[in-house]
This record gives C-alpha cells, sequence and structure tokens, in this order.
C-alpha cells in the first residue's frame, strides 16, 4: 500500500510504544494504553478515600498492592496512621518544611497544627493546614512562573504539568501524530491548549507531569469540588471547612492526609528548583527530640483533654480514642 513503511520499538519519553515510518512520516502507536499504571490512574483509587498522592512512600515496597486490597475506610485509617507516626512528622517538619523556601513561610501554622493535632483536637487541627496549602501553592506557582493565582489552581497546576515537557519539543516533533494529537503539522508548543485526551496522553510521558497531574486531580475532584450546600456529607473539602456546608464530624485521619498534600507542594518545588528527597529522611537527634515531645503531649495531656471533652458532650470517633 505504501511505497515506503518501516516499524520499530520507540520511547515518546518514558513511555514505550511502536514508532511507524510511513511515506517519510513517523506516527507513535502505545499499545494496552488504558491498562499501564501511573500515578493519575492511582489516584482516581485514592480519591475515594480523599488521599492525596503518596508522595515519598509511592516508591516503597508494597504499597501500592496494599491500596487495592483495602476492604474498608478503617483500613485505610490504619494504613495513614502506620505511615504518619510522631517519628515520621517531626522528620517531615524539620528535615521538610523547614529548609523549603515555601513551605517555611508556612512553619509556624504547620507546628502549632501538629500539636493541635497529637493533643487530639480534631475539630481544629485541619483547618490551618489547608490554608497553608492555598497559600504556599499560591506562593509556588508564583515563584515558578510569575504568575500568582487567586483562588482558582487547577489550570496553573495542568501548565505546570505540561512545563515539564518542554525538554521533549523535538522529540515530540518529530512525530506526525500520536495518540488524540490535534493538528498534525503544528509544532508542539507547552503554552498551547490542549484537548482533555491529548493532555492525558502526554503527561503519560513523564513521570514528573503525571504526578503533578495526580496531584491536579485530588485538588479538583477532592479539596475542591463543588458541594451540595444542603446536603453535603462531611469530607476533606475546603468549602465544607471553611464555609460550613455539612455539619462538622471528627476525622483525624484527615490531618495527615493534609500533610501529605503539603508534601506535593514540597515535591513540586524540589522538581522545578533545586532537587530532594525520594523517600522521608531518616530522623536524626533533632527529630528524636520532637518526636519526644509530641509523644508526651499526647500521652500526658492529649489523652486526659479529650476524656474530659467528653464528659461535657464533644463527640469523637467510635474507633478513635
Amino acid at each position: 500500500l505504501y511505497s515506503e513503511f518501516s516499524c520499530c520499538k520507540s520511547q515518546l519519553g518514558e513511555l514505550c510504544g511502536f514508532k511507524f515510518n510511513v511515506e517519510g512520516k513517523a506516527f507513535f502507536y502505545v499499545e494496552n494504553l488504558s491498562k499501564r499504571g501511573n500515578l493519575s490512574k492511582l489516584q482516581l483509587t485514592l480519591n475515594a478515600y480523599g488521599c492525596p498522592p503518596p508522595f515519598y512512600v509511592i516508591g516503597e515496597g508494597n504499597f501500592i498492592k496494599r491500596i487495592y486490597e483495602l476492604k474498608n475506610d478503617q483500613e485505610f485509617n490504619e494504613l495513614v496512621y502506620s505511615i504518619f507516626t510522631p517519628n515520621t512528622m517531626s522528620t517531615i517538619y524539620n528535615q521538610m518544611f523547614v529548609p523549603s523556601e515555601i513551605m517555611s513561610q508556612q512553619k509556624d501554622v504547620i507546628f502549632e497544627s501538629m500539636e493541635a493535632y497529637w493533643l487530639g483536637m480534631d475539630y481544629i487541627s485541619t483547618d490551618s493546614l489547608i490554608t497553608a496549602l492555598e497559600a504556599s501553592l499560591r506562593d509556588l506557582i508564583d515563584n515558578i512562573t510569575d504568575k500568582r493565582p487567586e483562588t482558582k489552581f487547577e489550570n496553573h497546576l495542568k501548565k505546570l504539568a505540561i512545563s515539564k515537557l518542554s525538554h521533549m519539543n523535538h522529540q515530540i516533533d518529530s512525530f506526525y501524530w500520536y495518540p488524540y494529537k490535534q493538528d498534525q503539522d503544528s509544532k508542539f508548543d507547552i503554552n498551547k491548549e490542549f484537548s482533555k485526551d491529548e493532555y492525558d496522553f502526554l503527561i503519560l510521558t513523564n513521570t514528573i507531569s503525571d504526578a503533578i497531574n495526580a496531584f491536579r486531580i485530588w485538588f479538583k475532584d477532592v479539596l475542591y469540588k463543588v458541594c451540595d450546600n444542603k446536603n453535603a456529607t462531611f469530607s476533606l473539602n475546603r468549602h465544607l471547612f471553611l464555609h460550613g456546608f455539612s455539619k462538622r464530624v471528627a476525622k483525624p485521619v484527615f490531618f495527615p492526609l493534609m500533610i501529605w498534600a503539603l508534601l506535593g507542594v514540597i515535591y513540586i518545588e524540589s522538581m522545578f528548583k533545586n532537587g530532594g528527597h525520594l523517600f522521608f529522611p531518616v530522623a536524626d537527634e533533632k527529630d528524636k527530640s520532637l518526636e519526644n515531645y509530641f509523644k508526651l503531649i499526647h500521652n500526658s495531656q492529649g489523652k486526659a483533654m479529650r476524656r474530659f471533652a467528653r464528659m461535657f458532650g464533644v463527640s469523637y470517633g467510635k474507633n478513635e480514642n
């Protein structure tokens, strides 16, 4: 059918597929794209638990397998608590938040919120982390792009994800066609408007873009999801926390989930600025000192405070001490 035709294995970024050369034009084809694992796909499962992308543990052991084997919310909560111990939180604070150019501006708020969490103050500990996330994300986007968002972050996050493909301009342009490409004759431009399908395909060619996109998915479909202001069920949603669209419920697991969300800002900052940790750092003596403080206030004050609060009618979850 064609005078010139060849086929070979090839890659577009980090995505493996096949390159077809047809009469001087290159086509990139990928088999079973919907079945390939990626963080954006995993995020759709995590959203059901209100969980942001699991930065800094995603590559450890059998974490993904454990996520897919979860049977209920209680098993998920126990998994989260097993990760965010006093030791881990201390290390995150000292070695990740404090040295960060962006997150260090929120360190005082984060520290007091951690104190409130270990004291068992579930109704007030998480709120401040939501405002800290919005402030730090606004600072981060401004720092990277010189464009400071007001209240809507999704388009800025999409542009950050696509911008990590800028080093692939030549390779992307070398293909006349790849799945969902809209305009065969146009050059790749990170500033253009992509269709949803083309964007979803392109972010799979780079693991950093995929990770930023997973954070965008959580931000859009969990934290910023539009809520019914009459019949909403309380969840990890900023509209419910800050605008009171539903009755408040004590959900202590929301606090470590918001710490994970703040780690998303740390991750993005490190990918655009100066590199960083792949996993949680190992605790040093300073971290152990803060760990002991968190344990102290939890055991000597927090448990007693919660018992006293129950006496005066404060309601906590049945499975939370």
